[in-house]
């Protein structure tokens, strides 16, 4: 008895899992290789009454042809997006050439080394004025957007000199020109300072801080 039972038990769990795999049928549609009212018969299908052996069953009937008969066939697009195009982030990059300017007035030496004739040289020991009035301060600017630098002198501590640099130093893009492919060129410019007056302190241990000059770098998009 126990075995019949287990057999019966057995043969309805078998009978579920076949219901349960037949849950899955073919059905016609887009994406059907074999779409409706074109399959699974044979004859003429624009008539009306349809032959007697049109089966009106999806599926196409097979035939006994060699390997490779056409079952069907479809076309499947195939698209591409590419991602927006991002926004430009523009980067300033400037740099300048000296850390600091070294101007020399009088000479208290009695003498001096020439390096241009290698040597020594005899001068006034009370020897005034400038030697190197002038200098200059280059400045680059890599920055893909012009840029503007002012200069200005500030914490001066000596009132017998006076500091006169450029006011203002303008440089463009170094950006390529309308494009964004491509190298770009760096600019350069350079701001002049001039010293003149005379130093009313003594500074003979060699070159001393009597002031600054900022260097303030700007956007300068018009």
């Amino acid at each position: 008895m126990k075995k019949v039972l287990a057999t019966a038990m057995a043969l309805a769990m078998l009978a579920s899992a076949v219901t349960i795999n037949a849950g899955a049928v073919y059905s016609d549609g887009p994406n059907s290789f074999t779409p409706a009212n074109t399959a699974n018969n044979t004859g003429n299908l624009n008539v009306d009454p349809r032959p007697a052996n049109h089966l009106d069953k999806a599926g196409v009937a097979a035939t006994t042809a060699a390997n490779g008969e056409s079952v069907g066939q479809a076309t499947v697009d195939i698209k591409v997006k590419t991602g927006d195009a991002g926004s430009t982030i523009h980067v300033y990059a400037v740099t300048y050439s000296v850390t600091e300017l070294n101007f020399q007035y009088g000479n208290a030496a009695d003498i001096i080394w020439n390096p241009e004739t290698l040597k020594y040289e005899t001068v006034p020991s009370s020897g005034s004025g400038w030697t190197n009035p002038s200098q200059d301060i280059t400045v680059t600017n890599y920055s893909d957007l012009p840029i503007k630098v002012e200069a200005t002198v500030q914490n001066k501590t000596d009132a017998g000199v006076t500091i006169t640099p450029d006011s203002t130093l303008e440089l463009e893009s170094a950006a390529p020109t309308g494009s964004t492919a491509g190298t770009g060129t760096a600019k350069t410019g350079t701001i002049s300072v001039e010293v003149s007056g005379a130093p009313t302190g003594s500074y003979t241990d060699g070159f001393t801080k009597i002031g600054e000059l900022l260097l303030k770098v700007t956007n300068n998009v018009t």
